[in-house]
């Protein structure tokens, strides 16, 4: 584009009835990249049917799948409910679990029973840190409003939304960005980044991305969750949360949660 070299063609960019973009990211993302202005054809109105049938055989990551469909879904937001189901005791992880085209409707089902709570948490802190952390909050968060969670027996008097938040900003960053103060309930998570600190980084760059790491972290968040007293982490045999895939929603009360 920058060289002059692209020219109109007959790969229209589309547009759905509601006014939303179904395709063309990749196109219109160069056009701020290179500082041009281009020529296209633009189709207006086109049927939700249709749309999804738009560049069959061109390969599309889920959460690009699961947006033409329908339902807006980041990258991030994608891995982190599919890291949330995942099967704790298999050798793969949640984005290799859930990875095919016939897994996108069960994830987008799955995120539409929990996106008020990933959306409420910010884009700051959606796009920091490993998916992980972010899947262990959601269990938590559901855990704690349909699971087995007693707050008679916590060390902490929190709700699920603000103890899931509380997880994220000390795994995160060391500190509550609300200024909550850290005690020996909240340790967990400390010692979480604490761990995930002293990681070394792979060949691919990543710092905590293998199975190992997931299940200290959801291991980790248990024990926050619950307030646990903890002076080294461990991982357990099993997930010590409830599937999330047989847990109800949470998207239908999630604002009285979050304002309790």
């Amino acid at each position: 584009m920058r060289d002059g070299f692209w020219g109109l063609s007959n790969d229209a960019i589309v547009v759905d009835a509601t006014g939303r973009i179904i395709n063309a990211q990749h196109r219109l993302n160069a056009i701020i990249k290179s500082g041009t202005t281009q020529k296209f054809i633009l189709l207006y109105n086109v049927p939700r049917s249709t749309a999804e049938a738009i560049d069959v055989g061109k390969k599309r990551a889920m959460h690009e799948r699961i947006t033409v469909s329908g339902t807006r879904i980041s990258l991030k937001e994608c891995a982190v409910i599919r890291n949330a189901m995942n099967d704790y005791t298999s050798v793969n992880l949640g984005t290799a679990q859930y990875t095919m085209s016939r897994h996108d409707s069960i994830v987008q089902e799955m995120y539409l029973k929990h996106s008020n709570f990933l959306q409420a948490l910010g884009t700051e802190s959606l796009s920091a840190g490993s998916s992980f952390f972010h899947a262990a909050a959601l269990k938590m968060f559901v855990e704690m409003f349909h699971g087995k969670y007693s707050e008679v027996y916590a060390g902490h008097d929190q709700n699920p939304f603000k103890r899931a938040q509380f997880f994220l900003e000390l795994c995160l960053y060391g500190y509550s960005k609300k200024g909550l103060t850290t005690t020996k309930y909240d340790h967990a998570a400390l010692k979480l980044k604490e761990m995930r600190d002293n990681r070394k980084v792979d060949y691919k760059g990543m710092r905590w991305s293998d199975k190992d790491a997931y299940r200290f972290t959801i291991c980790a968040a248990h024990k926050f969750m619950n307030g646990e007293e903890v002076k080294k982490l461990t991982r357990l045999k099993s997930d010590p949360f409830t599937p999330l895939s047989s847990m109800p929603g949470t998207n239908h009360c999630f604002y009285s949660i979050h304002d309790a």
